[in-house]
């Protein structure tokens, strides 16, 4: 299966609609720290100019979509990508967290 198509299942799995904008800026965030292994604030600068959005619009849709998403996500797939990293199953990850655990994920599978 292409990273691509895995990565899309996954943040399908994960509860992230493909018609939230956060969707494609988490995309985005996934390639650039897939070059970089990385995730740093600048990374939202890096979205928001592929974008032509402001880097602060692209924070925060990522953190809407991964807050949105996660309330409705299988859980079990979510222990799987983030392990022990949450406390509960009420937790919700940062935008780095997610994307660092997700990168992780999709590279060792």
């Amino acid at each position: 299966m292409s990273v691509e198509k895995t990565t899309s299942k996954a943040l399908i799995k994960l509860g992230i609609s493909p018609s939230r904008k956060g969707y494609h800026y988490i995309l985005k965030a996934l390639t650039i720290y897939e070059t970089s292994l990385n995730f740093s604030k600048s990374i939202y600068p890096q979205i928001a100019s592929y974008f032509n959005v402001t880097p602060l619009s692209v924070e925060r849709a990522i953190r809407t979509a991964i807050h949105n998403g996660y309330i409705n996500c299988d859980h079990d797939f979510a222990k799987d990508v983030f392990g022990n990293t949450l406390q509960s199953k009420n937790d919700i990850p940062t935008n780095t967290l997610f994307i660092s655990a997700l990168a992780e994920w999709i590279r060792l599978n």
